[in-house]
């Protein structure tokens, strides 16, 4: 079994990896108040869900309207707002 690999990730949330699953620890890596534990499966659900998000969030222009649905290339506007775009 490989070394167990721990880190804070920030705002109170700890991880732990043992070589299958990762470990989401709140509020203290050796007595936390809540655990969950990510399988294999369901570590990669929460990577595409991450993915997802991402992909949305790059997207958006500054105004916060999608990019791919707003954007006039011509005008350098966002034609939902009228928004120009911060070059």
């Amino acid at each position: 079994m490989p070394d167990v690999i721990e880190e804070y990730l920030g705002d109170g949330l700890y991880a732990k990896y043992d070589g299958f699953q990762i470990a989401l620890m709140a509020n203290d890596p050796h007595v936390p108040s809540d655990t969950v534990y990510l399988d294999p499966h369901v570590f990669a659900a929460l990577q595409k869900f991450v993915d997802r998000i991402a992909a949305a969030e790059n997207d958006k222009l500054p105004c916060g309207h999608s990019k791919t649905a707003s954007w006039d290339p011509f005008l350098n506007i966002c034609v939902a707002c009228g928004v120009e775009k911060n070059s």
